[in-house]
């Protein structure tokens, strides 16, 4: 794959676009080796406005659980690649996600494992009943695009994983519109100061979020 900086991939990137992380994490090669993939977790960049640019995910997390909207800078970690959508931007799309975050935002993170493996498994007592009362991360990616017509709602949502938002999928994502996704792009964030933007002033931040999100 090939590598560009994140100081250079940043202005393209816009809401829409799939990002996939790969790590050395017990939980994570239990993924990848379960669902025979790279890539253990999938989340997708929200662009408001000023520029802000917010990782939309459903995620494991000490300090917080869950789905949620955080900074995209202080989420690179570990391996990350990018797939970048062709869609067009409108003002109904950004609104459509909102919607999807208001009713979603921090639900807490898929707590049956078995529930996430089936999503990889196409066998015998492979089917997962549809249940958003807890997300793991490609459910909520998968749902969201439904609920805003980019993807086909044949599938329901929590049978997705992350292999199936990357090139390594056995069959393309079924997405609506004439919407399609570049291959990945692997992140180099080496230049990214991850402890300046750890000490970022967080009233700031809240200040130029919270108008962002609306009520």
């Amino acid at each position: 794959m090939h590598t560009v900086s994140y100081n250079l991939l940043r202005e393209d990137l816009d809401t829409g676009d799939i990002l996939l992380w790969s790590s050395n994490s017990f939980f994570s090669r239990l993924i990848q080796t379960f669902c025979k993939s790279t890539w253990s977790h999938v989340g997708m960049v929200v662009k408001f406005p000023g520029d802000l640019l917010m990782l939309w995910e459903s995620t494991l997390d000490d300090q917080l659980s869950g789905v949620r909207l955080t900074p995209l800078s202080q989420s690179l970690c570990d391996t990350v690649a990018v797939r970048k959508m062709h869609i067009e931007r409108t003002p109904h799309l950004f609104e459509a996600i909102m919607k999807v975050r208001k009713e979603l935002n921090g639900r807490p993170f898929e707590s049956d494992l078995m529930q996430m493996l089936c999503a990889g498994y196409d066998g015998p007592f492979g089917h997962n009943n549809t249940d958003l009362t807890s997300l793991f991360c490609s459910e909520l990616i998968a749902e969201t695009l439904i609920r805003v017509g980019i993807l086909d709602s044949e599938k329901p949502s929590n049978e997705y994983t992350p292999k199936d938002f990357s090139s390594e999928a056995s069959a393309p994502l079924r997405l609506l519109n004439n919407v399609s996704l570049d291959k990945e792009i692997l992140v180099d964030y080496s230049s990214i100061h991850k402890q300046s933007a750890k000490s970022l002033n967080k009233s700031n931040l809240i200040n130029r979020i919270i108008p962002a999100l609306g009520s």
